[in-house]
């Protein structure tokens, strides 16, 4: 009996991996045959290519001051144009409101702010569509087929790879440890502002660099594809296609930045922190920023949390004003559906004006953006809580300056969210966001009377300072009189 037992088990179990298997090799070929034929089409494929700087966060990764314009015929690369952000938009016929933390900064809502969101997917779909509403490419009917964003990071490591790059007409070397300073101090002060384009450096600095990595060797080239597996799953690299085959490919493989999206039966918890560096420089190349949650899980299996954000500014001394500037920081924490709010403090007070009369003006509203702020309600003076992607957020001010560590402290349940037996399936998610580093630390407290399978305590522990692009955490709680 036990053996014929043990033979059902084993069949069964080889069926539900041949079955796992047929449908992932279904899925491979699919996609493969969908970037085939969008590799193939006689018409040119255009992509996108923003350039993130995390010294000045958004949600979606940092601010893309810059980007290129690239052209595949067939696979092949037929052109590659690098952009000032701002040069579109002078050319955006929409009206669009902005955000209400930007209409500090602006009245008009354009490219380059269009990656608001924290989905990854929603605020690539939002960018493509501002730049293809410009005239400079509208006119030409010219539209995006993909988005790729990029951070420094990433520049950074393959510079490590392809060496220093001279740049003769600007008097300086660009290398790995340099090239933020200095792209940032020239497009600040440099005399290309003066001229009115003022990255024209990266236009000058793109080509080279692009050239230098065709030419590394073999052991060259497999460095560089090692390092971008390690910035893909860092998030230092996020994908959008508008074909709905690449979309979900680059979804199911983690590379497309989504939120994560529990299914019906999940049970556990989730945390995402989110900037957003709202008229303060250059300051987070020099903020650090270590979280800290505590959950206790209710013997009612409610989920009592104390999220504790602390971030220091150490940018004080720095020669560049961009860099000392106080770090004025949107803060948004996402948490499960269900979650609401009990205590916030720590946090900036600030109010904001409507640079314009909207309305007289006839200013249109983003449906997105519609149904974030319309779900919106106050809960202490510049501090809102509503939902957004399946998910419920908690938004406050933080700001720190220079030379300065303060800690933003959070205090929130998650009602009835764990149905308690003798062994319960937990699940925590944790998202990153993109082009932010530093210490994750988690203590979760097992119910009274119960412990942690995976330590056989009733607290279990997880930290690190190497955050990935999604951390999720499987784990049982086990009934001690069982």
């Amino acid at each position: 009996t036990n053996i014929k037992n043990e033979a059902l088990t084993l069949g069964y179990k080889f069926d539900r991996e041949a079955s796992a298997l047929n449908r992932e090799l279904s899925s491979a070929k699919q996609t493969l045959d969908a970037l085939i034929n969008w590799l193939n089409q006689p018409e040119p494929r255009n992509i996108i290519i923003l350039f993130q700087n995390p010294s000045e966060i958004r949600p979606a990764g940092g601010f893309a001051g810059s980007y290129a314009e690239i052209a595949l015929e067939q696979a092949s690369l037929t052109k590659i144009k690098v952009q000032d952000i701002y040069y579109p938009d002078r050319f955006l016929p929409l009206r669009i409101i902005p955000p209400k933390p930007l209409q500090l900064i602006t009245a008009n809502w354009g490219a380059r702010d269009a990656a608001w969101f924290f989905d990854f997917p929603t605020s690539a779909a939002k960018t493509l569509k501002l730049l293809e509403e410009s005239r400079i490419y509208k006119e030409r009917g010219e539209n995006f087929a993909a988005l790729l964003a990029i951070n420094v990071d990433v520049i950074e490591s393959l510079l490590d790879i392809t060496g220093p790059i001279e740049l003769r007409e600007y008097g300086a070397t660009i290398n790995k440890n340099n090239f933020l300073s200095e792209i940032q101090r020239e497009v600040e002060t440099g005399g290309d502002k003066k001229a009115g384009d003022p990255k024209r450096i990266l236009k000058v600095l793109t080509p080279i660099f692009l050239g230098k990595i065709s030419a590394l060797d073999e052991n060259q080239k497999q460095r560089v594809i090692e390092k971008i597996k390690r910035h893909l799953a860092n998030k230092d690299i996020a994908v959008f296609f508008k074909d709905p085959i690449l979309e979900s490919y680059a979804k199911n493989h983690g590379i497309s930045g989504e939120v994560f999206q529990q299914d019906k039966n999940f049970v556990g918890d989730y945390l995402a922190v989110v900037n957003a560096n709202i008229g303060g420089g250059k300051s987070d190349e020099f903020v650090e920023q270590t979280i800290e949650l505590r959950s206790k899980i209710g013997e009612n299996g409610t989920i009592f949390n104390h999220l504790v954000i602390e971030r220091s500014h150490r940018g004080q001394d720095q020669p560049d004003w961009w860099y000392r500037s106080v770090n004025k920081n949107y803060i948004q924490i996402l948490a499960p559906l269900n979650a609401s709010l009990l205590d916030i403090k720590g946090n900036t007070s600030r109010k904001i004006k409507p640079p314009i009369n909207y309305g007289e003006r006839g200013y249109d509203r983003d449906l997105d953006l519609r149904a974030i702020e319309s779900a919106a309600q106050v809960f202490k003076e510049s501090v809102e809580e509503s939902i957004q992607f399946g998910k419920k957020s908690f938004a406050a001010w933080f700001d720190v300056k220079g030379g300065e560590s303060k800690k933003l402290e959070i205090q929130y349940q998650n009602e009835n969210a764990v149905k308690l037996s003798g062994r319960t399936r937990y699940q925590f998610v944790f998202d990153k966001q993109a082009g932010v580093n530093g210490e994750l630390r988690l203590f979760i407290e097992a119910p009274p009377g119960y412990k942690w399978a995976e330590n056989q305590q009733s607290v279990y522990e997880y930290e690190t300072d190497n955050i990935p692009a999604r951390i999720i955490l499987d784990l049982t709680l086990i009934d001690q009189k069982l």
